[in-house]
């Protein structure tokens, strides 16, 4: 069978193009776990920009994430800002074209959530995201929610 190098070249240059890249950055990522029902600590949340890895080390508990104010308690070594300083690249694009949302029903069944807040251009923008895979998140969300737990255990 012989393939027409031209059409070839066609063929893939146009399912390549078609793959839409995001371009958009945050300047700060807030991230973290929280649960309604545990012992200690529910809500373990770090922030993240192109220099540091911070731990907010205050006890708190998320009744209502959209009055959450990071406090950055603990700069983290570099190490650990070095395992997990991908995640300002790999936010899915859908989180820069809302202000805040809440995705399933985050904890509703102790299942827990997970707390993203996006800091970019004087812009906020705050998520509460079930643990479990709901209708409402993408493929995309999905697998930064993943991403998000590997962070958050690698740190612990």
């Amino acid at each position: 069978m012989k393939i027409n190098l031209a059409l070839f070249l066609v063929v893939i240059t146009t399912i390549t193009s078609c793959k839409k890249e995001n371009t958009e950055r945050a300047d700060e990522l807030i991230f973290g776990t929280h649960y309604g029902m545990c012992g200690s600590n529910c809500f373990r949340v770090f922030g993240l920009d192109d220099e540091q890895l911070q731990c907010d080390t205050t006890e708190n508990y998320l009744p209502n994430y959209l009055t959450y104010n990071f406090t950055g308690s603990i700069t983290l070594h570099d190490s650990l800002f070095q395992q997990v300083n991908h995640l300002l690249n790999e936010i899915p694009a859908e989180l820069f074209t809302l202000t805040e949302k809440t995705y399933g029903c985050p904890d509703c069944h102790d299942q827990g959530g997970i707390y993203i807040e996006l800091n970019s251009d004087g812009v906020t923008r705050r998520f509460n995201i079930d643990n479990d895979n709901t209708s409402d998140q993408s493929a995309e969300l999905i697998e930064f929610k993943a991403r998000i737990h590997a962070a958050v255990n690698a740190i612990d």
